[in-house]
């Protein structure tokens, strides 16, 4: 199942949106409308409050969506491929075709977005200070102060947060060493998010930080830290793995051993004699004793349970939409396969397959190359 929902193309650049977003849409309307304008904007109607809640939520996210649209466009300049866009609420992931080239457009791809989040700032405090209109002006108010900690809060110096890839920067630069830097600026991630968890349970005991005459602290901020540390340790990870498959072929992560069904097979025979005997990610799928394509787990899953002793396998199965060489790079592999959601790949010499590569192998070396 996907984890995000296709929203659209800005600039080329594909935006979706993460399945989390639209559970925190609702829950940041429901605070607004019940506890924020209330406070600060005290005598209008319960409906007003909603309306104020929805449209104040809709214009933090088009402030988020132009904070990661920055970095975006700042690394297509730098010539720099950016694929898509995955947005949480308060925060995005941008999927590029690689890192940076050098020190200084890291730098400047890291800053574009708090610099964008300042401008709104400044936007929606003009708004504020100059329209009489009592809507207009709550909202207004809210976006200047969500927009002034965005930024702020971005500038943190731990990776993978804005300040910390400025941080990465600058010790790339100073080291000329990127892994040496990453390493750094991700413990500068870790130790963030364990301020910020430390300071969210606090909370709990009445201890909260005031912002602009904004209380934060509590759940959200604990939340929000142990996301950042497993962001912070991941982003490194991700480094590592980039590095190692680099420097290796397809042939060293493919499985030779890849077993074949006959596509007139049932899913519940290809579920039992398949994949419960071989634990394979997919399985090529043969028709009239040649390949045709292949079926994978995720195919099986689509497919209701008491339907699968009269489904075949022919009615579902894929066909082969890549393949690979023996001598392709491996990481270039991963990063199509990851790009185009594709879960298992054959292997080919001279129109015939010879082995099957899937994403868990491809990391799988990469540790035991780290064990050696």
């Amino acid at each position: 199942m996907d984890k995000s929902v296709k929203i659209g193309k800005i600039f080329g650049i594909e935006i979706d949106l993460h399945f989390t977003w639209f559970f925190i849409f609702a829950l940041l309307v429901w605070g607004l409308s019940i506890g924020f304008f209330p406070e600060y904007y005290p005598g209008l109607s319960n409906t007003e409050y909603w309306i104020l809640g929805g449209i104040s939520a809709f214009f933090l996210f088009i402030s988020v969506l132009l904070h990661e649209l920055s970095h975006s466009l700042v690394a297509k300049h730098g010539r720099l491929g950016v694929n898509k866009i995955t947005l949480f609420f308060f925060g995005g992931m941008a999927e590029t075709a690689g890192e940076a080239s050098t020190p200084e457009n890291e730098f400047k791809m890291a800053i574009a977005g708090p610099l964008m989040s300042f401008l709104l700032a400044g936007i929606f405090w003009a708004i504020w200070s100059f329209v009489n209109i009592v809507y207009v002006e709550a909202i207004a108010f809210y976006l200047t102060i969500l927009n002034l900690i965005l930024g702020l809060f971005n500038l943190a110096p731990g990776y993978p947060l804005d300040g910390g890839r400025m941080l990465r920067a600058i010790l790339w630069g100073y080291y000329n060493d990127i892994k040496k830097a990453t390493k750094i600026a991700s413990y500068g991630g870790k130790l963030v998010a364990g301020v910020m968890i430390i300071f969210g349970f606090s909370g709990f005991f009445g201890v909260t930080l005031e912002i602009f005459g904004v209380e934060f602290g509590g759940l959200w901020f604990a939340i929000l830290g142990f996301f950042l540390y497993f962001i912070a340790g991941m982003s490194y990870q991700q480094l590592l793995l980039k590095e190692s498959l680099e420097k290796m072929k397809v042939k060293d992560a493919m499985n030779k051993s890849f077993k074949t069904v006959d596509a007139n097979k049932t899913l519940a025979e290809l579920f039992e004699d398949y994949f419960l005997r071989y634990n394979k990610e997919g399985i090529i799928v043969s028709n009239k004793k040649r390949p045709a394509g292949i079926v994978t787990i995720e195919d099986l899953k689509k497919v209701p349970r008491k339907q699968w002793n009269k489904k075949k396998i022919k009615n579902i199965y894929n066909d082969f939409e890549y393949t690979a060489k023996e001598n392709d790079n491996a990481y270039n592999l991963l990063n199509h396969m990851s790009k185009n959601r594709i879960s298992v790949v054959p292997v080919v010499r001279n129109r015939k397959i010879i082995g099957m590569v899937d994403i868990s192998s491809l990391v799988r070396l990469v540790k035991l190359k780290q064990l050696a």
